[in-house]
């Protein structure tokens, strides 16, 4: 009997997201209120990290297929029409 392939992981499954740390600084003279341009980019990274969250959500999705169509394999022989090859 031949043994069926198993399915590639893509890269995309497997990547860390790497965030910019803030860096901007608050103007002379703003002490009481924040300063637009530091609102502006916690905004950006705020909108950057809800964004980083979305697509580690997708490859945990992404990675439990994969090893649930890794297990049917093991345990049946034969991949299930549901599991499609990367390759």
């Amino acid at each position: 009997m031949e043994r069926p392939d198993l399915p590639t992981r893509p890269a995309e499954l497997t990547r860390t997201e790497r965030l910019k740390p803030l860096s901007a600084v608050p103007r002379a003279g703003d002490e009481v209120t924040i300063s637009r341009t530091v609102l502006e980019e916690v905004y950006t990274r705020l909108g950057e990290a809800i964004g980083a969250v979305e697509r580690g959500n997708a490859r945990t999705v992404g990675n439990n297929r994969l090893w649930a169509c890794t297990a049917v394999i093991f345990t049946s022989g034969k991949a299930s029409p549901d599991c499609q090859s990367s390759r």
